[in-house]
């Protein structure tokens, strides 16, 4: 019995498609193409937690993880503040005033422009919500900031 074989036509398109795959896959866009990022320290993470508690209370910092969690219960960030429970971290030293553009695992989730103020900031966490559940709670890890 012979062999199969395909004819040279198809041959030819198999290889011309795996080559445009590979060159696809080799030449995806960087998000930060053209943006240099921004040196963070841990002086730049500022915690914000229901004030009546310690930082440990709400938060945790392990193995290059931040894990915030917040209570429906819980006392605002500041005492006086008619805000919902909180525990969020907000960055310092990195204030803006021009349009933002935020990437989660490199995919383009949020892009705003900026409103001439110059007091916006960056900050991540969990927050009590209308009809939050008991518990809340978000963890975070490799977070940078880059700048064009």
């Amino acid at each position: 019995m012979a062999s199969p074989t395909l004819p040279v036509v198809q041959i030819a398109f198999l290889v011309s498609f795996f080559l445009l795959k590979e060159s696809i896959l080799l030449c995806s866009a960087d998000p930060t193409d053209g943006f240099r990022q921004i040196p963070l320290t841990e002086s730049n993470f500022l915690l914000q937690k229901p004030y009546n508690l310690a930082s440990a209370d709400r938060y945790s910092y392990s193995n290059g993880v931040r894990r915030l969690w917040v209570f429906s219960t819980d006392k605002p960030f500041k005492s006086g503040s008619s805000t919902d429970p909180r525990t969020e971290i907000r960055i310092k030293g990195y204030d803006y005033s021009s349009g933002v553009t935020v990437f989660v695992d490199d995919v383009m989730k949020h892009e705003a422009q900026g409103r001439g103020r110059s007091d916006f900031f960056f900050k991540f966490g969990v927050y009590g919500q209308i009809g939050e559940s008991n518990r809340m709670e978000s963890r975070w890890r490799d977070v940078k900031i880059f700048k064009k």
